[in-house]
């Protein structure tokens, strides 16, 4: 879609109209662009090659909060658009939002991402002059890694009737990739021609489209896989009815020696997609109870409604760009928070921006939490806490 736009802003007429109709560009957080949608902002305003026909363009962003990688973020394409442009670049240098304790929180983290820190607007928890003591269940957010840790705190306050109103990422919804891959075979099973979950399969995989053409060949490539965790999933592969698959799904026999931060998200895992289907089917009809429909039930419990009032429990990424007068941080165990996949110095590097991320929410009260033990089909499995509380203790 991206590569068809740019083609249309080579035609000198749409571009005229877009200069005629739109005076400036403004890009906010910037530090999201992917290559492509760069692209796309050039072909707008105009090359960097000193015509005078230029749309007036700001982009605004931090590099601290590049938290999308894998959907192609490149935080640098801000330093190659000021390049380019010969752009003057303007530094905010002061922490407008957070109370002063919240802000050094995020001065301590900024500097182990080598980035300044940002100076403290207040020197207390103390309420500005004319600002109102009261919080609206609205202006407080429980953030999580991912959607699944928010599960059991949903339940506890909807036991108390306190209204929620939750919301995702369909990249957060659930973290494992068997989970996302169990998500994919859904797809699969609703519209087996769409070329964009093949793709999702072969990406997940680490392979090519060819050995996820259909469900047969995709069964095939699941059980010749050296992960075990794969292997698991390979007969559900068989099983034509959705209400038989999840059945199938609960009763997953993991793999022993399975180590205990993937065991743990593995079975929030689980219990998130089973309890979709729990609620889908106590909404639909038996003649609804379909895998495309169950697809879309899927798709609107990712999305959330932002308009549900109610305390948001949010994933992080979700909150992204977001503020909020109360934020509760849940899960800061090692496996969570860094995530138990990030194996490489920039899976970690990035693990600390989503760490910056939620922790620079806040602006009056922050919370962060941990459980000591972690519940799994096997018992209580205890839970090692995150590298990430030296910066909560050094603030404190």
């Amino acid at each position: 879609m991206l590569s068809r736009a740019i083609e249309l802003l080579q035609l000198p007429s749409a571009r005229r109209q877009l200069v005629r109709l739109y005076g400036h560009v403004i890009v906010d957080e910037a530090q999201n662009l992917t290559r492509a949608q760069y692209e796309l902002l050039t072909a707008l305003i105009g090359s960097p090659d000193g015509r005078a026909d230029h749309l007036p363009a700001m982009v605004v962003g931090d590099e601290k909060q590049s938290i999308v990688s894998f959907a192609g973020a490149d935080p640098t394409l801000m330093l190659r658009f000021e390049h380019d442009y010969r752009a003057t670049r303007f530094k905010l240098s002061q922490n407008f939002r957070s109370a002063a304790s919240i802000a050094a929180i995020g001065d301590s983290v900024a500097q182990h991402l080598a980035q300044p820190a940002l100076g403290m607007r207040t020197t207390s928890y103390a309420l500005a002059p004319g600002e109102g003591a009261y919080v609206r269940a609205e202006d407080i957010a429980v953030l999580a890694r991912s959607a699944a840790s928010l599960r059991p705190t949903r339940e506890a306050l909807e036991r108390v009737d306190v209204p929620v109103a939750v919301a995702s990422t369909p990249d957060d919804w659930v973290t494992t990739i068997s989970a996302k891959l169990i998500l994919e075979l859904v797809a699969l099973r609703s519209a087996a021609e769409h070329r964009s979950t093949q793709w999702q399969l072969a990406r997940l995989l680490g392979t090519d489209e060819r050995a996820v053409g259909d469900i047969n060949v995709l069964a095939g490539t699941l059980l010749s896989s050296d992960d075990e965790m794969l292997c698991m999933l390979a007969p559900l592969c068989s099983i034509g009815e959705p209400a038989t698959f999840i059945t199938a799904l609960a009763h997953l026999e993991i793999p022993s020696g399975t180590d205990g931060p993937l065991l743990a998200a593995w079975e929030a895992d689980c219990r998130q997609i089973v309890d979709a289907w729990r609620s889908f089917v106590a909404q639909a009809d038996v003649v609804e109870q379909t895998w495309g429909n169950f697809r879309l039930h899927i798709a609107r419990l990712q999305r959330g409604d932002a308009a549900h009032v109610g305390v948001r429990l949010l994933t992080i990424h979700k909150a992204q760009g977001r503020e909020f007068r109360v934020v509760v941080l849940l899960g800061l165990n090692d496996g969570q928070l860094p995530d138990f996949r990030a194996n490489t110095s920039e899976e970690r590097l990035s693990e600390l921006r989503t760490f910056y991320v939620a922790v620079t929410r806040a602006s009056r009260l922050l919370l962060v939490t941990r459980a000591s033990t972690r519940e799994t089909r096997y018992g209580w499995r205890m839970s090692n806490p995150s590298p990430y509380w030296e910066f909560v203790r050094s603030a404190s």
